[in-house]
C-alpha cells in the first residue's frame, strides 16, 4: 500500500486513535454549538462539534479541498495534504484556528493560516488559504439543540464479539453507545466498526485501548461510542444538519493481543499496520522522554517559560528511523516492503508527537492550580508507562 492510502485511511478515519469511552465523552464536552464548514464549491457543507477549552480534541481536518487554478508550490516547499479546523468556545464566541498540514512523505508539519472568532450565526470566508493554493473555506458558527438520533441496524461479522446492547448518547451530533462482550479467550487490542448509509460506507472507526492498554480483556465487556452519519439538508444558504437515513453499524474486525485477527483485516486495519504504527509511537517516546527529564532538572522555569521551551523542543526534535528498526519490522512482517514500513512508523511518530503537544496546550490553557513541575512529574510517569506497554509483541504463530 502506498503512503497516501495508508495515511488517509489511518488519520482521516481516526482508525488508530487511542480510545476509552469515558475519555471520549469527557473530550466531547457538549456545548450546544456546531461549525458549518463549506470546504468545496457547490458541495454541501460538513458539520463539526464545537469544544470547550478543556477538551483535548485537536480538531477535524479535510483532505478534500479546492485548488487555486494555476497556483504552484514554491520550490522546496512540502505539499499540502490537508486543512485542519480547530475550535474552542469562549464566552459565547467560537475561536477558530485554520491550519494546513503538509509533508513530503507524511504530514509532519502544521502551519497556522489564521485564527479568528465567530459570534452566533456569523460566517467567515477564509481567503487566507489562497496563499497556500487552497480555495477559501466558509465557516459558520451556530447554536443547536441536540440532533435526535436513531438506533441503526447492527451487523456483526465477528464470532468473537457479542453485541449486548445499544443506547443513544446525548450529543450535539448523534451517536450511540455499544456494549460488546469479548467471547474469545484472547484479549482484544483494537476493534473496527463501519457505518453505512444503505450500501455507501460513510465512516470507519477503529478503537484501541488508551495509551497502549488493551481495549477489552478475554471474556470481558467494553462500551464504545460510535458516531452516526450526518448530512447537510436544504439548499445553498439554508443548510441544516440532518441525520442520514438507513444507517447500519457493521462490526468488521478485531485485532487480538497475540497479533492475530478476525474479520476484514486489510491494511490499514491489519495487525501488521497496527503494530507498525505502534512502533512509531514507541520510537517517538524513546526520543522525547529525555526532554521531560531535562525539563525536571530546570526547576527555575516558570509555567510560561517551561511550556514554551518544551513545546519548542518537541517541535524541533528530529526522530530518525534507524535502518535496524526497519530491518526488524521486515523480519516480523515480510509481506510489507521497506517504504510501507517506514511510512507507517512515520505516521506513529506524528500521532505521538501531536498527542504530546495537545497535552501541553491543554495544560497551558487549563492548569487547574497545578504548577509546571507537577505536570512534568505526572506526564513523565505517564509516558514512561505508555512506553513500557508498547514494547514489541512476539509475531503471531502461523
Amino acid at each position: 500500500m502506498h503512503l497516501r492510502t495508508l495515511l488517509s485511511s489511518v488519520l482521516l478515519l481516526g482508525c488508530l486513535c487511542a480510545y476509552s469511552p469515558e475519555q471520549e465523552l469527557k473530550q466531547l464536552n457538549q456545548t450546544g454549538w456546531l461549525l458549518e464548514i463549506t470546504y468545496l464549491k457547490n458541495a454541501p457543507p460538513a458539520y463539526h462539534n464545537v469544544f470547550l477549552p478543556g477538551s483535548l480534541v485537536s480538531g477535524g481536518w479535510f483532505a478534500r479541498f479546492g485548488h487555486i487554478p494555476g497556483w504552484e508550490l514554491p520550490a522546496g516547499a512540502a505539499p499540502i495534504r490537508a486543512v485542519r479546523i480547530s475550535n474552542r468556545l469562549r464566552n459565547d464566541r467560537v475561536r477558530v484556528t485554520v491550519s494546513v498540514l503538509r509533508g513530503k512523505r507524511i504530514m509532519d508539519t502544521e502551519e497556522t493560516v489564521v485564527t479568528f472568532e465567530l459570534l452566533e450565526n456569523q460566517k467567515m470566508v477564509v481567503t487566507e488559504l489562497e496563499k497556500f493554493g487552497v480555495e477559501p473555506f466558509e465557516i459558520r458558527a451556530f447554536k443547536t439543540d441536540p440532533l435526535p438520533g436513531s438506533q441503526p441496524d447492527i451487523s456483526n461479522e465477528i464470532k468473537s464479539i457479542e453485541v449486548i446492547g445499544i443506547e443513544a448518547v446525548a450529543s450535539d451530533l448523534p451517536r450511540n453507545k455499544l456494549t460488546l462482550r469479548n467471547l474469545s479467550n484472547k484479549s482484544i487490542e483494537a476493534l473496527r466498526i463501519d457505518i453505512f448509509q444503505g450500501d455507501r460506507l460513510r465512516i470507519t472507526a477503529q478503537r484501541q485501548g488508551l495509551e497502549g492498554r488493551l481495549l477489552v480483556l478475554a471474556g470481558d465487556t467494553v462500551q464504545v461510542n460510535v458516531s452516526m452519519a450526518v448530512e447537510a439538508a436544504g439548499s445553498a444558504g439554508a443548510y441544516a444538519p440532518a441525520l442520514s437515513a438507513q444507517q447500519k453499524y457493521v462490526i468488521r474486525s478485531v485485532i487480538f493481543s497475540d497479533g492475530t485477527a478476525e474479520g476484514a483485516i486489510e491494511d490499514p486495519y491489519s495487525p501488521a499496520a497496527f503494530q507498525i504504527v505502534s512502533a512509531g509511537r514507541r520510537i517517538e517516546l524513546q526520543k522525547t522522554l529525555p526532554l521531560f527529564t531535562a525539563a525536571l532538572d530546570s526547576p527555575d522555569d516558570s509555567l510560561t517559560q517551561g511550556v514554551k521551551k518544551l513545546r519548542s523542543q518537541l517541535k524541533k526534535i528530529t526522530v530518525p528511523i534507524a535502518d535496524a528498526e526497519i530491518a526488524n519490522l521486515q523480519q516480523r512482517f515480510p509481506s510489507h516492503d521497506a517504504e510501507f514500513l517506514r511510512d507507517g512508523v512515520g505516521v506513529g511518530i506524528s500521532l505521538m508527537r501531536e498527542e504530546m503537544l495537545n497535552q501541553l496546550r491543554h495544560f497551558e490553557n487549563n492548569p487547574n492550580g497545578k504548577d509546571f513541575r507537577s505536570w512534568l512529574i505526572d506526564n513523565t510517569a505517564r509516558y514512561s508507562q505508555w512506553l513500557e506497554r508498547l514494547e514489541p509483541a512476539a509475531p503471531p504463530q502461523p
